[in-house]
């Protein structure tokens, strides 16, 4: 256990980043901050660094910045239903990229010790 705890708590490297904003979907709406995962993808290796470093002052301070908090929520028509009715619409959060990013660096460490971690054999991405 103690093992899977350092693991998470390591710092965070500049690949991991790197990494995952290469794995970013192309095309996906932006978030509160105006600018698009194409912009991330573009400039990673110019980018990168900034946000490494916004990362680890997040989480050596234990706060999130405002911004990144923050989320567009968009109402969408279901498409055939009564628009009267609430149940008619959908609501879709829009996330800014670097929360997104921050947030899958994390995801990626947990999916490499979930297993060790839960005895559950469903619902888990396989290897």
């Amino acid at each position: 256990m103690e093992e899977s705890r350092a693991a998470l708590e390591e710092d965070l490297m500049m690949e991991e980043i790197k990494q995952d904003m290469r794995g970013l979907q192309l095309g996906k709406a932006m978030g509160h901050s105006g600018l698009p995962i194409e912009l991330y993808k573009g400039m990673a290796n110019k980018v990168a660094p900034h946000l490494l470093a916004m990362v680890q002052m997040t989480l050596q301070e234990g706060v999130l910045l405002d911004d990144l908090c923050m989320a567009t929520i968009i109402v969408i028509d279901k498409a055939g239903n009564p628009q009267a009715r609430c149940n008619s619409y959908k609501l879709i959060s829009l996330l800014n990229v670097e929360i997104k990013l921050r947030t899958k660096a994390f995801v990626n460490r947990l999916r490499a010790l979930i297993t060790s971690l839960i005895n559950q054999a469903s619902c888990l991405r396989g290897e």
